[in-house]
């Protein structure tokens, strides 16, 4: 007997968004600036906004350098056209310190590019989650 396999077909906006996610987990810079559009704005407070690949290229390239490792869990998508909704819990490990925080993004594409890339957080978490790395290191 032959069993068919048929490969399951990803939307591509969620692609787009997963393989940039997967991305800067390698620390990849490169790999994530190649899916941002030259109009590319990028919120996420507490940094300024940042609009233009050329202002956002510095953002990511700092935060790959500032970074020991970055990775994602629990990530929840939903897609809807050229807009993806992300919730996920990331873990940061910037110098000494590793900072387990949840994040929901909201992305938009055009012509299979990032136009918009904006996290949303809470501060204080971060804030909490910082000092507890801290007095755990101490």
């Amino acid at each position: 007997m032959e069993i068919a396999v048929t490969k399951t077909r990803r939307n591509p906006s969620l692609a787009l968004v997963e393989d940039t996610l997967d991305a800067l987990t390698r620390l990849d810079a490169n790999a994530v600036l190649a899916n941002f559009a030259d109009e590319v704005v990028w919120l996420s407070p507490p940094l300024p906004l940042m609009r233009g690949k050329n202002t956002v290229e510095r953002g990511v390239r700092l935060l790959v350098w500032a970074l020991r490792a970055y990775g994602y869990r629990d990530a929840q998508f939903a897609v809807d056209g050229d807009r993806v909704f992300v919730e996920r819990v990331e873990d940061l490990s910037l110098g000494p310190f590793t900072i387990e925080l949840p994040v929901s993004s909201v992305i938009e594409l055009r012509d299979g590019k990032v136009i918009a890339w904006r996290d949303y957080y809470d501060s204080i978490t971060f804030l909490l989650n910082l000092l507890r790395s801290r007095s755990a290191s101490a």
